[in-house]
């Protein structure tokens, strides 16, 4: 009898006999605990479904959407073997299909975080990479608006200008180079020839551009005297050739002559300039003007004649001028350019304090607002009177 006895969950020693008659007695009872023979087969179907469905999303998903999946899942497989274990006594176990799949989520984890490492180091190699182009790129645009800069005159050693003619000019670039520029330059003796140019445009190919028309204008300007219509016709053509980007000058360029005040003006799609005049507001010049250059090659532009008289002063703008925004995108304009200019002592003011005044009136309205476009002024009067005090 000694040898009936077995060990069991419930206690260390029972009798076969008993054991047999609780076997008995759950299978009259229909309580008997069943694991059918596919049990394995639909846990590995588990594992290898969940298997698949990590693979699948886990690399395509946040980790911890993965984590959660999987947590979701286990949540899932041990009710549902519970649910069957209490309605109908039928066993099947889960820990294989949980515990498989632990490994797997590990693996593709590992292999995620070490994706997401590499593509970390390549992102901050490439950032690095860019970083030291752009501080090339920064140095390079810096000095070539240094040497824009240097390409416009100093208004104050122009060679030959006479004592009686003040000039005073800004140019300030919206961007490391721009495209406006100005020029004043003695073609003789008598002659004063000055310009203010913008090329459509910004960026290293308008300032490239900006270049090749100012010297252009210089180097026709300086073969020797012509009249201005024919000047600016013939820069227009040449310039016109070189157009290989399809880029547009405006234009308004002078020559004065500097005995006798006599004064040319040419208007390529410039803003006229501005004419102060003692004891008179100041008003824009009405010119008949032409095309942009490089609209028109063979176009004919007309030259307006006029006489300055001693006080005199021109004042030469940009659109950036005109169209400086403050922070309400409100454009500065004529209306506050000429306003400004008739609070200016017109006998007194030198051209250099109109200049700066006007430059500074317009960024004191702009404030914090951005350039947005390239700012130049000139300014250049006439005194006959020093002549005369100096005769």
């Amino acid at each position: 009898m000694e040898a009936d006895v077995k060990s069991t969950p419930i206690t260390s020693r029972m009798d076969g006999v008993e054991i047999q008659a609780q076997i008995v007695e759950n299978i009259l009872d229909s309580s008997r605990l069943i694991r059918p023979d596919y049990a394995i087969w639909v846990e590995l179907g588990t594992f290898m479904v969940l298997g698949i469905i990590f693979l699948f999303f886990l690399p395509r998903l946040h980790p911890g959407y993965g984590v959660a999946i999987f947590l979701l899942s286990t949540l899932i497989l041990y009710s549902t073997a519970l649910f069957t274990f209490a309605k109908t006594r039928t066993l099947y176990d889960p820990s294989f299909a949980v515990f498989g799949n632990i490994l797997i989520l590990i693996v593709l984890l590992a292999i995620g975080f070490s994706a997401s490492n590499r593509r970390q180091r390549e992102l901050d190699a490439a950032l690095e990479t860019e970083k030291l182009e752009r501080m090339r790129l920064s140095g390079e645009l810096g000095a070539a608006r240094e040497i824009q800069l240097d390409m416009v005159p100093d208004p104050a050693n122009i060679q030959g200008l006479p004592p009686h003619v003040q000039l005073d000019a800004i140019l300030e670039p919206a961007y490391e180079v721009g495209g406006d520029f100005y020029d004043a330059f003695m073609i003789d003796e008598r002659h004063l020839f000055f310009s203010v140019g913008d090329v459509s445009g910004k960026g290293v190919d308008a300032a490239l551009f900006m270049a090749l028309c100012k010297t252009l204008c210089k180097s026709i300007a300086m073969r020797g005297y012509v009249p201005l219509n024919e000047l600016i016709r013939s820069v227009n053509w040449e310039v016109s050739q070189e157009d290989q980007s399809m880029l547009f000058v405006t234009m308004i360029a002078g020559i004065i002559d500097v005995v006798n005040g006599e004064l040319q003006l040419c208007q390529a799609g410039h803003d006229a300039p501005i004419l102060l005049r003692q004891n008179k507001p100041a008003e824009q010049i009405s010119l008949e003007g032409g095309p942009p250059l490089c609209v028109m090659e063979n176009y004919e532009y007309q030259i307006a004649h006029m006489q300055l008289q001693s006080g005199d002063m021109l004042v030469l703008i940009s659109d950036g001028i005109t169209e400086a925004q403050n922070l309400e995108e409100a454009l500065y304009g004529i209306i506050k350019i000429l306003n400004y200019l008739d609070t200016v002592d017109k006998e007194s003011h030198f051209a250099e304090a109109v200049c700066r005044g006007l430059y500074k009136d317009v960024k004191q309205y702009t404030k914090e607002a951005s350039q947005s476009d390239d700012i130049t002024i000139m300014t250049l009067k006439f005194d006959a009177s020093t002549i005369e005090s100096q005769a």
